[in-house]
């Protein structure tokens, strides 16, 4: 956890014997290094003996929780076309489909198995819908003496306040420049703005993120009449992206408007009004619009501005 060593170093108190926290809200963007930090916070929760705050590594719950098989730990993140943390993830719901994995309520009605806690992650928090925020909300007020909740999220204002205010909140700030090894590329760091983790992906597909940044310095020479043409182009970025980072096509059209937004940013400060364009695209199609109608009307309007 490069850069990250003040966070680090507040995650230990929480795993130390005789804490009372029992849920931890760690925020910060794309990159920051908050998903790293919450599996570290997980396993020195379940750690049968942590040391100074950390994990231990060597006893049987650390040893299941590398492998992926903890029975006293389970991963909550957003799923299916909508990309949203659903009822049923959270409470028993009969839909007919079987869920992704045993209820939170439910995982959480027995003592741990062989661990020291039960802890639950909740990856991508601010995409819990209204139904599902609300449910947890007992979990997190009432927790059983076991329990142990990290939730992690880019988006902290979205986040339903009363699960903010149960939770203690930790800021995980992308790593100053100074702090970070000589092995990140600086070019790869730039076009990452600041962000170690996103510097470590444009290192691993540096091509294909020069083509979007090349894509995006382009835009404002781009004639209305090329709108389509340029969203054929912005689709077949996306696709590129979903095949070299295993993602499904929705979740790569999302990441590659984030990214979009932030060149523009960078190559076109004059342009505020691009920018909330393109996050309001995301924010359709995060919420299940069309895709390819939604990118089709980004890009028409886009070269139609002045």
């Amino acid at each position: 956890m490069v850069g990250l060593e003040g966070v680090k170093r507040s995650v230990r108190r929480l795993a130390l014997p005789g804490n009372c926290t029992h849920a931890v809200l760690l925020y910060g963007g794309g990159g920051s290094g908050k998903s790293t930090v919450a599996r570290f916070l997980a396993q020195a929760w379940l750690c049968l003996s942590p040391q100074n705050g950390e994990a231990c590594g060597a006893c049987p719950a650390c040893r299941s929780f590398k492998k992926g098989q903890n029975a006293d730990f389970i991963s909550v993140e957003p799923m299916g076309r909508s990309s949203l943390i659903l009822l049923r993830q959270i409470v028993p719901v009969e839909t007919g489909e079987p869920p992704p994995h045993v209820p939170i309520t439910v995982f959480l009605r027995t003592p741990p198995l062989s661990s020291r806690h039960k802890v639950v992650l909740i990856e991508d928090a601010d995409r819990m819908n209204p139904d599902s925020a609300n449910a947890l909300l007992k979990s997190l007020e009432e927790p059983s003496e076991s329990a142990r909740f990290v939730l992690t999220t880019s988006s902290l204002g979205q986040v339903l306040p009363t699960v903010r205010s149960r939770c203690m909140g930790i800021a995980c700030p992308y790593p100053m420049a100074r702090e970070l090894p000589d092995t990140i590329d600086r070019r790869a760091l730039d076009l990452a703005d600041g962000s170690l983790g996103e510097a470590e992906r444009v290192s691993a597909k540096p091509e294909l993120h020069q083509r979007l940044w090349k894509f995006a310095e382009a835009l404002p020479s781009r004639e209305p009449c090329e709108a389509l043409s340029a969203a054929d182009e912005f689709k077949n970025i996306a696709d590129e992206w979903a095949e070299a980072y295993g993602l499904a096509a929705r979740k790569a059209q999302t990441e590659v408007l984030a990214v979009l937004a932030r060149y523009i940013i960078k190559l076109h400060p004059g342009r505020p009004a691009w920018v909330q364009a393109v996050i309001e695209a995301h924010r359709r199609i995060q919420q299940n619009a069309h895709p390819l109608a939604t990118l089709d009307a980004l890009f028409a309007g886009l070269l139609l501005q002045p």
